[in-house]
């Protein structure tokens, strides 16, 4: 477990090596600073004040969105739950039991959204995990061989840390941890130490990687790429030369036929959407589905095949979505050059790609639309069963 003290020592020996004081507050997350947001902590006791933010009051929303969840999707869901209960105890035992309901379907969402682009999806990049739910569902996800983070927040980073070491184990590295190649001890004598029983083990492979933001270029140098990129509710809060960093980072290493999912945009803390779409044209992406936040849309169902098959305007409510939602590609994507055109950058917009709708849109026949008393009940009867 990564701890306060070390997080901060490390931090403070990459700050004193940075070429300008620039470079550091190019990753000040000052939209959080000026919310009053816990953006330090001094205990892990501190972090349980963020264990359930940014997504008050959503799931009902997320649910709407999503149509419902298949009996699959709703297992995962309870096994993410039931796995959240088991850190809350380990790691807050004085805490009363909770189980962060919004968030974690958010994060739902975002796994549920690339597997049906892409079911066997084995690489994310995630940037601007939040509290790092993701993970409650990419640790039990088969296929997955690098998930990889990317976070800038103090408080958040440790609590990412605190759920990768519980779900991921072994097979989770942090590198917020110094190098540990600093010291250069000299000793005149063989001292009377005890020796070590050092063993020379086997490295596992991680499935898990977690950066800090000093460390963004040990990513980008090590070759890495990924089927999807995720960005949480952050490209408008990046100081502007982070957002142009992060945007070249996403294009570098997200793999050809790659999907970059925005589950939000944001607050308007350094820019508007108009100027984030612009960028993102001028930058090489384009756009294959955006969409407004609380717009209702109306999409023509094909009842046939269980498709939402196109997008029309200006009709009567059928899905509302709770955040912006975005789905980009790159230029070596083979449908960049078909949806390449500015004025894609609007709202609302589909793509006519089956994948694309298969990702989005798609409602399956079992789908069933769960409240939160659905799930808590689902929770507590599993518990009781398993005493």
């Amino acid at each position: 477990m990564l701890d306060f003290a070390l997080y901060r020592a490390s931090e403070s020996l990459a700050i004193s090596s940075l070429d300008s004081w620039r470079q550091r507050e190019m990753h000040y997350v000052d939209h959080f600073e000026n919310t009053g947001f816990p953006v330090r902590v001094n205990n892990v006791s501190e972090l349980g004040q963020i264990l359930d933010t940014m997504q008050e009051n959503r799931f009902d929303k997320y649910m709407s969105e999503l149509g419902g969840v298949s009996p699959e999707e709703f297992k995962q869901l309870i096994d993410a739950c039931k796995n959240f209960l088991s850190f809350l105890r380990t790691n807050f035992p004085n805490r009363q039991p909770f189980v962060p309901l919004s968030t974690m379907l958010s994060a739902a969402a975002v796994h549920f959204r690339l597997r049906a682009y892409n079911p066997n999806y084995s690489s994310l990049l995630e940037i601007g995990p939040g509290c790092g739910y993701v993970s409650f569902f990419l640790s039990n996800h088969g296929a997955m061989e690098n998930y990889s983070q990317i976070e800038a927040c103090e408080s958040f980073y440790l609590l990412q840390n605190l759920i990768n070491v519980h779900v991921f184990r072994s097979k989770f590295l942090d590198f917020a941890y110094p190098d540990g190649k600093n010291a250069d001890c000299f000793v005149s004598s063989s001292p009377n130490f005890e020796d070590l029983s050092l063993l020379d083990l086997p490295s596992e492979p991680e499935r898990c990687r977690h950066y800090p933001w000093w460390k963004i270029g040990q990513l980008a140098s090590g070759g890495a790429v990924f089927d999807a990129v995720t960005s949480n509710a952050n490209l408008l809060e990046f100081k502007p030369q982070a957002r142009a960093d992060y945007i070249s980072l996403i294009k570098q290493v997200l793999k050809s036929d790659g999907v970059f999912y925005v589950q939000c945009t944001g607050f308007n803390a350094h820019g508007n959407v108009e100027d984030l779409f612009s960028q993102l044209y001028e930058s090489g992406f384009a756009p294959l589905f955006s969409v407004q936040e609380g717009v209702p849309v109306e999409f023509e169902n094909n009842a046939s095949t269980g498709l939402l098959k196109s997008l029309t305007r200006n009709k009567t409510t059928n899905i509302t979505f709770t955040v912006r939602t975005l789905v980009l590609v790159k230029e070596s994507h083979p449908l960049f050059k078909k949806y390449h055109h500015r004025k894609n950058f609007n709202h609302p917009f589909l793509a006519q790609e089956e994948q694309v709708k298969q990702m989005i849109l798609t409602r399956a026949k079992d789908r069933k639309v769960y409240s939160r008393e659905d799930i808590i009940g689902e929770i507590l009867s599993a518990k009781s069963s398993e005493v």
